[in-house]
Parts: structure tokens; sequence; C-alpha cells
């Protein structure tokens, strides 16, 4: 009987084993998630101050009363377009 005692204390220490393995390998799945959780969260942060910074901007352009085309740094009047040029006359190669 000592035989079969220690072959059940053998197949319990092997199961201990293993299954402290699958509670490593579960941790680490956690810890993975948890850092796939936090991506999107810090992705939306960064997408959400970047539209803050552009609002804040276009306010700034906007309270300025420069006219629009003025105020981007081009010296057209806002009722110019590039339509109302004249047209460039072309060269024969």
């Amino acid at each position: 009987m000592p035989a079969a005692v220690d072959a059940h204390l053998a197949v319990i220490a092997r199961s201990r084993e293993h299954v402290d393995r699958i509670r490593e390998a579960t941790g680490l799945i956690l810890e993975q998630l948890d850092a796939l959780e936090a991506q999107p969260g810090s992705l939306a942060d960064s997408v959400r101050a970047q539209a803050d910074r552009l609002s804040a901007d276009l306010a700034q352009i906007s309270d300025s009363g420069e006219p629009r085309g003025r105020a981007l740094g081009d010296a057209r009047r806002p009722s110019e377009s590039i339509a109302d040029e004249a047209p460039v006359a072309r060269h024969p190669h």
C-alpha cells in the first residue's frame, strides 16, 4: 500500500504544480488585458486634448477680428477666390 500512497502523493504534487502554472499564466493574461484596456483610454485622452487645442485655436482666430484669410496667413480678401485670379499664360515647350 505504501506504493499507492506514494503514487497518490505524486499525482497531488503534479496537480498543484499544474494549478500554480495556470494561476501564473492567468495573472499574466489579466495584466495584458489591463494594459489593453488602458490603451484606448489614453488614445481617447490624446484625441480629446488635440480637439480642445484645435477648438481654442479656432476660437482665437475667430475672436481676432481679422478676415479669415489674413488670420491664416493668406493675403487675399475673404471674397476673393482662386477662381477669380487671372489665368496663367502657358508657354509652348
